[in-house]
């Protein structure tokens, strides 16, 4: 038995309304009505690929020169009437012939390029993991947990409502026998490594239990998790653990450089 796709979308008076997939040809310029913080954008459709329910269209961004998915869903015609402009939208402008085989080609080797990026970076975190997990059966007694502290850097954009950060440096600072929470051996690890020595201190305030749905658990921090700086927390064995510690080493021996460089020196 065959079953029919369907598919909704915010239709013109923000409710929902059945999509139904438009097709176009090879050669069609497609226009991107852009996104708060994205501009718009124009593609050109170069292949077609079956999808389930509808087609999808391989497109090159005539900006970046990358390669796009958009599904047919997706398309409208600059007549339709709709409620936001996030669509492609259909237009008469046209890329054909010898210029979108080359355009073709280039996209192709943008995307064999990021490929391998890809490959020699995975293969890269992948012997820094084995690295650090050596490091860490190298110790006199059977590692539980680990210190670690953290170089946030804060992504937020109060303009969009957003909040967030990316930990961009992690350093180990030592390794516990066991896995309970406990600031004061975060202090006493904190204090042996310079950028940390300031959250030594025993202060309440920059002991943080979020130990709940959407929060962060136990650090120490002098401000808001989001915030750009330093913070230590105690943490379980991991892959992203493993890797840290083979990058960097302990207290940040194989890269104290790199780690000043990154953070500009701060606390």
């Amino acid at each position: 038995m065959m079953f029919e796709t369907k598919v909704y979308g915010m239709g013109k008076n923000g409710g929902l309304e059945l999509l139904k997939p438009k097709e176009v040809e090879i050669g069609t310029v497609l226009h991107w009505g852009g996104n708060m913080g994205f501009p718009a954008t124009d593609y050109v459709v170069a292949d077609v690929i079956e999808g389930h329910g509808s087609k999808i269209y391989r497109a090159i961004n005539l900006e970046t020169g990358e390669w796009h998915h958009i599904e047919a869903f997706n398309i409208k015609d600059p007549t339709d009437e709709v409620w936001h402009k996030q669509w492609y939208f259909t237009t008469d402008k046209r890329i054909d012939g010898e210029e979108l085989v080359e355009m073709i080609k280039r996209a192709d080797g943008i995307n064999a390029a990021k490929e391998e990026e890809y490959r020699r970076k995975e293969e890269e975190r992948n012997r820094m993991i084995e690295k650090g997990r050596t490091i860490v059966e190298a110790q006199p007694f059977e590692v539980k947990a680990v210190i670690m502290a953290y170089y946030t850097r804060d992504e937020s954009d109060a303009m969009y409502d957003y909040f967030g950060h990316s930990d961009v440096v992690g350093v180990c600072l030592g390794f516990s026998k066991t896995t309970r929470r406990n600031f004061n051996e975060m202090r006493k690890f904190a204090a042996k490594f310079g950028p940390t020595k300031h959250l030594a201190v025993k202060n309440k305030e920059y002991e943080h239990r979020e130990n709940y749905t959407g929060g962060y658990g136990y650090y120490l921090k002098d401000a808001w998790i989001h915030r750009t700086g330093w913070r230590v927390e105690k943490e379980y064995l991991r892959g992203d653990i493993y890797y840290w510690i083979g990058k960097y080493g302990i207290m940040g021996e194989y890269g104290m450089d790199e780690i000043m460089r990154i953070t500009d020196g701060r606390q």
